[in-house]
């Protein structure tokens, strides 16, 4: 993987710990000032914090970053919760992730 330079700023965010208590996971998405997105996630497993997975890629478009993240998911299909909050976060303050934020009913 290369690392992602750019300038912008973080309009999206969500965090989750597992149930069990064995990950804790953080999305991000970021607008750059050439508008467009880079989704970033990270995860760590608590009792390994020294080695955490972040993957990060950029999009032109708020679907694609969506999307993104669904396939990056645990099934490959459905969107975890710091995934939702962080669009839902960004939906607020983006016009892009509004016509793609995704309502959770519990």
């Amino acid at each position: 993987d290369i690392p992602l330079e750019f300038i912008g700023e973080q309009i999206g965010y969500g965090e989750h710990d597992t149930h069990d208590g064995v990950f804790h996971t953080e999305t991000m998405i970021f607008r750059t000032r050439g508008g467009r997105y880079v989704v970033e996630v990270y995860q760590e497993r608590k009792n390994d914090p020294d080695h955490p997975l972040v993957r990060a890629a950029e999009f032109g478009s708020a679907i694609e970053g969506v999307e993104w993240l669904r396939k990056t998911s645990r099934n490959g299909e459905t969107l975890g919760p710091s995934s939702l909050d962080a669009i839902e976060t960004a939906a607020e303050v983006d016009v892009g992730f509004r016509g793609v934020a995704t309502r959770r009913v519990e």
